[in-house]
């Protein structure tokens, strides 16, 4: 497995990063997957085709309500214009990984440049949320991550930021696994090749 340094420098710019044409596509519980666009009218049903069908620099805004699915990302952004999953407004958008099979995870991050805010993600008979895949610049901001069955975050073989989220509640709340594997049961220390910061 091989680790990668996310820089601070490189986090700040992948915030600031505005693409000059970012499409915004959406996910509804009451929306179906056969929609090819996934808008406003038309959402598609899950945060997997929205994120699915998106380009570097695009939206998947999702809409509030209870997503009990195994989130896959499989559409990679680039430094410039990450690819950012998000919830559409204020209202709570929560991931649910308890109905999948054992050994899955509530969200696997195994492509670059993905941004994933706002969430509370729990529930996964693995991980909650899995990096992986040597999948570089991810960023996990300011979700509430909780009782994953294994680790509620895993970093396997990638670099990712992990920043302003609430993790708590499983067999451990933080496990980064390197080269040589490394587990971090705390939120601030033992970071080698990822970004961990205000955390609780």
């Amino acid at each position: 497995m091989k680790s990668y340094l996310l820089s601070t420098a490189a986090v700040v710019a992948i915030l600031a990063a505005t693409p000059a044409f970012a499409t915004d596509h959406y996910a509804s519980t009451t929306g179906s997957d056969s929609s090819q666009a996934c808008t406003l009218s038309l959402p598609c049903k899950t945060i997997t085709k929205c994120e699915r069908i998106s380009m570097p620099g695009d939206n998947c805004l999702v809409k509030g309500g209870t997503y009990f699915e195994t989130v896959v990302m499989f559409a990679a952004g680039t430094m410039d214009n990450p690819i950012v999953v998000k919830p559409f407004d204020s209202t709570p958008v929560i991931i649910d990984g308890s109905g999948g099979a054992i050994g899955t995870d509530t969200v696997d991050v195994g492509v670059s440049y993905i941004t994933l805010s706002g969430f509370e993600i729990k529930g996964g008979k693995r991980d909650d949320v899995r990096v992986f895949n040597g999948a570089v610049g991810v960023i996990v901001d300011g979700n509430n991550i909780h009782d994953g069955a294994k680790h509620n975050v895993l970093i396997y073989d990638g670099a990712a930021a992990i920043i302003n989220n609430t993790i708590s509640v499983g067999a451990h709340a933080l496990v980064l696994t390197f080269d040589s594997i490394t587990t971090c049961t705390g939120l601030s220390s033992c970071i080698a090749g990822v970004s961990v910061s205000t955390n609780k």
